[in-house]
């Protein structure tokens, strides 16, 4: 079976993923979050504070975890959250998408999700003047 790594810090506490996740325990991957199932923040932090970086989806899921990462940004115009979470969000998303920029450009479509991924950091960017220090306090 064939996965793809993701960040950690891509997933959003107390969201339904519609993806299985696994860990990787020495050279096995591990299943570690059902597909349907809601991440507990404390799950999050636990792996932070463990400094586990990725986890992995298997690749025919790849299609459900990008439209995971685009309800993410779309949560980046909820004013009900805080600047500092949704720089966090922007910033978590622009890094996933130079990890897998090269990946992401070899069709039309993963170009055009590219596009409109950074259309929302945009935007972002432009609604809060304390935006961009907060990615950048994020990064």
């Amino acid at each position: 079976m064939e996965f793809l790594p993701v960040r950690v810090n891509t997933l959003r506490a107390d969201a339904q993923v519609n993806f299985d996740v696994f860990i990787q325990v020495g050279e096995k991957k591990i299943h570690y979050i059902k597909s349907a199932d809601p991440i507990d923040a404390s799950v999050i932090e636990k792996l932070k504070t463990k400094k586990v970086k990725k986890l992995y989806i298997p690749a025919e899921f790849e299609p459900q975890y990008l439209q995971y990462l685009e309800a993410g940004l779309v949560s980046l115009k909820d004013t009900s959250k805080s600047i500092v979470e949704r720089a966090t969000n922007a910033n978590d998303a622009i890094v996933t998408t130079a990890e897998n920029i090269e990946r992401n450009l070899e069709t039309e479509q993963g170009f055009n999700r590219t596009k409109n991924q950074f259309a929302h950091v945009v935007d972002f960017l432009n609604s809060d003047r304390g935006a961009i220090k907060n990615i950048l306090a994020a990064a």
